[in-house]
C-alpha cells in the first residue's frame, strides 16, 4: 500500500504554521474540481487502511452529486472509487484542531473546449459568449442522454458554492475562508491544445470571480489554484496541454503545479493507479502547507 503519511519536513513546517495561527478560528474550504482523475478512478479495495477509520473534522459536499447541496459526512467506504482530493482531506483532518469543509465538483471526461466529447457530456467552458445562454449542469434524464437543465459545470459550481455559502458557511460564528482550489483536467482538451491556456486562465478567472463575489474576501481574487499535470503515459496526454499549465505557471504567481509526468497509470492507461493517487494527494497537501494556505 502507497505510504500517505506526512513527511517530517512538510510536518515540521505545518506544526510552525500552525502554532503562528493558534487564534485564528475561521473554517478552512478547499475546493476540487476537474475531470475523471480529479473525481477518482482507483477502486475501493485499494483505499489507504488508515482512511477507512472515516474523518473526524471533515465537512463535505459533493455538488455533482448532491441536488440539495448540503455538507455532512464523506462516505468514502460507500464509494466504488477515490480520488487524491481524499488523501488531501485525511492528511489535513490529521492535524486538524476544528472542522474544516471540503467542497468537490467534478465528472469524468469533461474539456473546456466545447464540442470535444460526446453532446451529452458536459462542459467546464467558461467564455463570456458561452455563458451568457448556458445553463448549470443539474443531472441527466433517464436515458442519460438529455440535460435536467443544461450542460454548464461552471455555472453549476457557481449556483452550487453559493448555495453551500448560504446554508451553512455563511452562519459560522467564526466564519471561513477558501484556501485553494485543486484541480486536475486536461485529457478531454488533448485535441484542442492550442486553445487550452486561454480556456484554462478564462475558467481559473470566472472561479476567483465567483467565489470573491459571493464570499466577498478580496484575497479570493488571488485564490490559490494548484494544478496536477497529466501523465505522460496516458494515452490522453498532450504536450500542448501541459506548455500552457507551465505557462499559466510562470505567469500567475499563484498557480502552482504539480509535476505528474511519470505518474503510473491503471490498465486503462488513463487513470491514476492508487500509488500515484496517494502521491499527488500528496504532493497537493505539501504545496497547500508550502504556501500557507493551513494556518
Amino acid at each position: 500500500m502507497a505510504d500517505w503519511k506526512i513527511t517530517h519536513r512538510t510536518l515540521t513546517l505545518l506544526l510552525l504554521l500552525l502554532s503562528l495561527a493558534a487564534t485564528a478560528k475561521k473554517r478552512a474550504v478547499y475546493i476540487t474540481m476537474g475531470q475523471s482523475n480529479a473525481e477518482g478512478r482507483e477502486t475501493i479495495d485499494k483505499l489507504p487502511h488508515e482512511l477507512r477509520q472515516g474523518y473526524r473534522h471533515l465537512r463535505f459536499a459533493n455538488i455533482r452529486e448532491n441536488s440539495l447541496w448540503k455538507f455532512g459526512e464523506r462516505q468514502l467506504l460507500e464509494d466504488r472509487t477515490w480520488s487524491f482530493q481524499d488523501i488531501v482531506n485525511g492528511l489535513i483532518d490529521r492535524t486538524a484542531k476544528q472542522d474544516f469543509y471540503a467542497i468537490k465538483c467534478t465528472y469524468g471526461g469533461t474539456a473546456i473546449a466545447l464540442h470535444q466529447t460526446n453532446p451529452w457530456i458536459p462542459t467546464w467552458n467558461a467564455s463570456v459568449e458561452y455563458l451568457d445562454t448556458a445553463r448549470a449542469y443539474r443531472g441527466h434524464e433517464a436515458d442519460g442522454k438529455a440535460y435536467k437543465i443544461g450542460n454548464s459545470l461552471a455555472l453549476a459550481f457557481a449556483e452550487g458554492f453559493a448555495t453551500l455559502v448560504a446554508g451553512e458557511l455563511s452562519h459560522l460564528k467564526d466564519g471561513y475562508e477558501v484556501k485553494a482550489i485543486l484541480w486536475h483536467q486536461g485529457e478531454s482538451d488533448r485535441k484542442a491544445g492550442s486553445q487550452y491556456y486561454r480556456n484554462l486562465a478564462t475558467l481559473i478567472a470566472y472561479f476567483r470571480d465567483t467565489i470573491f463575489h459571493v464570499t466577498g474576501d478580496k484575497r479570493t481574487r488571488h485564490l490559490p489554484v494548484i494544478i496536477g499535470t497529466v501523465s505522460h503515459l496516458s494515452r490522453q496526454y498532450n504536450a500542448e496541454v501541459e506548455a500552457a499549465q507551465l505557462r499559466l505557471d510562470h505567469e500567475d504567481s499563484n498557480l502552482h503545479l504539480i509535476d505528474m509526468s511519470q505518474a503510473e497509470l491503471k490498465a486503462d492507461q488513463l487513470h491514476f493507479d492508487s500509488l500515484s493517487t496517494v502521491q499527488l494527494g500528496r504532493k497537493m497537501f505539501d504545496k497547500l502547507v508550502e504556501i500557507g494556505s493551513l494556518k
